[in-house]
């Protein structure tokens, strides 16, 4: 039977994405890319349209009273279009299996969907269908390879238990670029089937939001020849101990950039430019690691086509630590070099208590205490820039690091609890099998926040936030919401408000609630109250000191309260 419960996650581990195992199967040939469908500029299937001399299509134009031209129907379209927000969550999929006797582990395994909310299906009709597609093919890939890898893997075992380690097959996608026109979605994995070491690496899917077709790397690039050759000379400057294993350096990345070798580039579109990935074996050994890339569209304009260009406004996105990133921080022109690393001191136990922010040839040590660091790139709609570091904690505790990098010194604005996820962070789990549903920041001006209650019982709620001027995140709501379903069930007769559920405004006081009555947590500041549905309907705010050990609702121990009260961890 399938259980299901909101927001209390388990704990994640290190390192935990994965690619496809198409990506892998690509990787191996020399690229490391995933099936990105390689277009021309001019698909064969697309519509032929009339332009008038201006080059506007003639059915989208209308003369004006002094003769100039303006565009109705498609601008109309795209203006209704940008109204309607991309909202989008992931639903990670994770599988595992023991041996029935000694409990050793044998395979782990992930695989992620990318889903749209129901508004936003319904103004991205041809995405919502593409990104079916696109979660059919990865949950098939899942299976295929859930079947071949633990069957390996119990084999390998029986024949020699005391030298075995767990096959992992784990694939993560992360959310690069999201806006009007652009689904740009960066995939990352690892996978170990035995021997001295795991296999990872990126690839990435872009799709075309109004139409939901790939969008190909020569679709966005004019000149590929160019691009390779820009490309080369990057690396040879982020990475100029890297000594290729075959030709030259040039050879190995047009191998890749040009399709030569039957290979496909992996890259994402990004808000402000692409980003090439090559995997290890790709441009140097296994220890040298993966390289990556950056190519603006304002730094080098040359290399673009005009059929995509940057994203305006708002943006954020997860990158890699110990990866360098290019982005023009001050606005002077010039793209600057910044990259975040955590610091891991010896007897740490692996905790990170620190992280570098480096920039050009500045570094800034500040606090980001967890045992990982996942940092995110911000601009907020004033167009400032703001790294984002998420921690993972003891007992699943979460936690936000949050730095302005403008200036010629970083420097941190502050802190906040909670990780980012969706407004109901939902999980499923059975045996051997297990889901669950958050989402990324990559709305600066929109996104959730989940954190741990303590608040009557124990359990997970989230709250909105946006990213201010300042750049810290602040909070839109004065509650945290929840769909955990712990139900409670009342000892004692009570006198309670009940509450509107819009503003949480008493529209009755003192209302006698009877014993025997079930309560369902809904909503809580974390502080006084916790808002309960009953199965009536109505919303009763029972009044919570908490503070102090025991909790009390109204003077009174809430286990005298309350049946079915759970505290953990």
């Amino acid at each position: 039977m399938i259980r299901r419960g909101f927001g209390n996650r388990k704990k994640r581990k290190l390192a935990q994405a994965a690619c496809t195992a198409m990506l892998l199967a690509a990787s191996l040939t020399g690229c490391g890319a995933a099936s990105v469908e390689q277009k021309g500029k001019a698909p064969a299937d697309a519509e032929e349209t009339v332009q008038d001399g201006n080059g506007t299509d003639a059915e989208s134009a209308k003369a004006t009273e002094d003769g100039s031209v303006e565009e109705t129907a498609q601008e109309d379209d795209s203006s209704k279009l940008a109204q309607t927000p991309l909202d989008i969550s992931i639903r990670s999929h994770h599988f595992y299996e023991s041996n029935e006797e000694d409990y050793t582990s044998l395979y782990e395994a992930s695989y992620d969907e990318v889903l749209l909310s129901e508004q936003a299906k319904a103004a991205y009709p041809e995405l919502a269908s593409a990104l079916d597609q696109y979660n059919k093919e990865k949950q098939d890939i899942a299976v295929a390879d859930k079947d071949s890898q633990l069957a390996a893997a119990k084999e390998q075992y029986q024949a020699s238990p005391e030298m075995f380690s767990a096959y992992e097959s784990k694939n993560s996608v992360f959310i690069r670029r999201a806006d009007a026109e652009v689904l740009s979605l960066q995939e990352y994995g690892y996978s170990y089937a035995g021997g001295a070491h795991g296999y990872y690496g990126h690839s990435g899917t872009v799709f075309d939001v109004k139409t939901g077709k790939k969008i190909g790397l020569s679709e966005v690039v004019d000149d590929l020849p160019a691009l390779s050759a820009y490309v080369a000379a990057r690396v040879k400057e982020l990475y100029p101990d890297l000594e290729p294993v075959t030709g030259t350096m040039e050879e190995a990345v047009e191998s890749c950039v040009t399709g030569k070798d039957d290979a496909q580039t992996a890259w994402t579109m990004d808000p402000l430019g692409i980003t090439l990935y090559f995997s290890p074996y790709t441009l140097g050994s296994y220890a040298d690691g993966e390289q990556q890339i950056f190519v603006g569209f304002a730094e080098k304009p040359e290399l673009f086509t005009d059929s995509y260009g940057e994203q305006r406004g708002a943006f954020g996105y997860q990158f890699d630590t110990w990866q360098p990133l290019s982005v023009d921080l001050n606005g002077d022109g010039a793209m600057d070099r910044l990259e975040v690393r955590g610091v891991i001191e010896d007897n740490d136990y692996g905790y990170n208590k620190n992280v570098e922010i480096i920039i050009n040839d500045r570094t800034y040590t500040g606090e980001a205490y967890g045992f990982d660091v996942q940092p995110t790139l911000v601009r907020n709609t004033d167009g400032k820039y703001f790294v984002y570091i998420a921690t993972s904690e003891e007992n699943d505790w979460h936690c936000l690091y949050i730095f302005d990098v403008n200036g010629e010194q970083p420097f941190k604005i502050g802190e906040v609890n909670g990780e980012v996820s969706c407004e109901n962070a939902e999980y499923a789990y059975e045996e051997g099998y297990y889901w669950e549903l958050h989402s990324q920041l990559y709305r600066p001006e929109s996104f959730y926040l989940e954190t741990r209650m303590q608040t009557l019982s124990t359990f997970n709620a989230a709250k909105p936030y946006k990213v201010g001027a300042t750049g810290m995140a602040e909070p839109q709501a004065p509650w945290y919401t929840t769909s955990n379903g712990i139900e409670l069930t009342s000892k004692q007769e009570l006198l309670l408000d009940i509450v509107d559920e819009e503003k949480g405004e008493a529209i009755e006081s003192g209302v006698s609630i009877p014993s025997g009555t079930k309560f369902t947590i809904w909503r809580t500041d974390n502080k006084s109250f916790v808002d309960c549905r009953l199965s009536d309907g109505r919303i009763a705010r029972v009044p919570v000191e908490n503070e102090d050990w025991p909790q009390k609702v109204n003077g009174t121990d809430i286990e005298e309260v309350f049946e079915g009260i759970i505290f953990a961890g």
